[in-house]
């Protein structure tokens, strides 16, 4: 067993330790100053509490795990923050792809969905004089497998709904025709259309548009009216 003089020279030795304690509260007055605590500056305050506390009296392990948990947590949020930044810096920040939300873009192909007889809108500029258009739904082995007739419909630019369409369910090509009042048939360049359901960031920034992922490169524009 140690005795009193053994004793008051560890006391004394821990008693001299005051140039530390300035140093925790200058370093705390400026993180104040700072008003945000860093990553480094918080393991620094961490690892300077560990180097100087008292042998006699260490800290309580539980409060010494409550503080790795603040620091894993703080750590953590830097990584989300980190990452919201870079995405918000990009041109395909969540900003500019949650503006797609509820509108009606067109696509780069003509390739549509068909799902319990109801097709994709076709965007199509009706010359003058169209009596009526015909589309026809091709297959993956270029097979017209499908037409539809609509009859009726005004000159100009507009988008077109496809509804009882006599296919199974399943992706087609379109191929769409105008006829007009002496019969003559002229190919007419048709455009998928759809409602933009959602999207998502990773592993890269698609749009949701009729149940699958879009790239953005497919997106020819936003559709707004004629």
């Amino acid at each position: 067993m140690a005795d009193d003089n053994s004793i008051n020279a560890i006391k004394g030795a821990n008693n001299v330790t005051p140039a530390s304690n300035t140093q925790n509260s200058s370093s705390s007055s400026s993180l104040t100053g700072q008003q945000e605590l860093g990553q480094q500056e918080f393991l620094t305050l961490l690892v300077n509490q560990l180097q100087n506390q008292d042998p006699l009296d260490p800290m309580n392990s539980e409060e010494f795990a409550v503080q790795l948990a603040q620091f894993s947590q703080l750590e953590t949020l830097n990584r989300i923050d980190q990452k919201l930044g870079d995405s918000f810096s990009s041109s395909n920040s969540i900003g500019s792809m949650a503006s797609y939300l509820g509108n009606e873009v067109v696509m780069g192909d003509a390739f549509m969905n068909v799902e319990g007889g109801n097709g994709s809108n076709l965007l199509l500029d009706v010359p003058e004089g169209t009596q009526s258009i015909r589309v026809d739904l091709v297959d993956q082995d270029g097979t017209i497998v499908g037409q539809h007739a609509i009859d009726d419909i005004d000159a100009g630019r507009q988008v077109v709904n496809l509804k009882d369409l006599p296919v199974q369910d399943g992706k087609y090509d379109v191929r769409v025709v105008s006829v007009d009042a002496e019969g003559r048939f002229v190919d007419l360049d048709a455009k998928v259309t759809a409602t933009v359901e959602g999207f998502v960031l990773e592993p890269e920034p698609r749009l949701i548009v009729d149940g699958e992922e879009v790239a953005l490169e497919q997106i020819v524009e936003v559709y707004k009216g004629a």
